[in-house]
């Protein structure tokens, strides 16, 4: 599958390996800038509703199913991924 054409900013495993985080820059050229995630195995990412622009920092939390980001549109986003991590 591909994100967009400016591709991937930053990946992030969860502690489990069973998710990839991946966040993707954005801009005129490139809307589909934002997080997604994927289950390894699997064909197509989810997206991650709430960046209004690219996201260019993300990390997973070791000790609990959180996913931290932050976008250039000035915010930081914390995700809740329990059914993610086993």
């Amino acid at each position: 599958a591909v994100l967009n054409d400016a591709g991937p900013h930053r990946l992030a495993f969860s502690p489990d390996g069973a998710l990839l985080a991946v966040g993707c820059r954005s801009g005129p050229s490139y809307p589909n800038g934002g997080a997604y995630l994927w289950r390894c195995g699997s064909n197509e990412p989810q997206r991650l509703n709430g960046h209004d622009c690219g996201v260019l920092a993300l990390t997973c939390a070791h000790n609990k199913p959180l996913l931290a980001t932050g976008g250039t549109d000035w915010t930081i986003r914390l995700w809740e991924v329990k059914e993610s991590y086993r």
